[in-house]
């Protein structure tokens, strides 16, 4: 089973009420053995840039295959103080609490993983890692 864990970029584009790429990928990823995942330590960051007339509520996502993942306290202790973005980090120290082969989607092309065994990616990543998966 492959797990996706959706960046805050992605999670916007899927909730854009406008056609998008990413919303095409993951219409087709949906036919796929994935787990969708979206971290809880984005919330209030989506909460704060979903605009109503721009974007479907963050519940409409949920209707979709798509879960919540919990953030630990334990992972927080387990940040860098060097890091430069400690969401990101958090992203992938909780991922990497999920079992089976585990990415995040994300546009970004400065997102860090700090987790050895967690990588992110485009939907690029998403298909070949789908690909080995299979």
């Amino acid at each position: 089973m492959l797990n996706i864990i959706l960046d805050y970029d992605v999670v916007l584009d899927l909730l854009s009420k406008s056609n998008n790429d990413t919303k095409h990928c993951f219409v087709r990823l949906q036919n796929s053995a994935i787990r969708f995942w979206i971290p809880c330590c984005l919330l209030s960051l989506l909460e704060n840039q979903l605009n109503t007339t721009k974007h479907e509520p963050l519940s409409s996502l949920l209707k979709k295959k798509v879960q919540w993942l919990s953030s630990s306290s334990e992972n927080w202790i387990k940040v860098p103080n060097t890091c430069k973005n400690k969401t990101q980090a958090m992203i992938s120290l909780d991922a990497a609490i999920l079992s089976g082969t585990t990415i995040i989607w994300t546009n970004n092309p400065d997102f860090t993983s700090i987790h050895p065994n967690i990588e992110s990616g485009d939907h690029e990543l998403v298909y070949c890692m789908l690909a080995e998966n299979d």
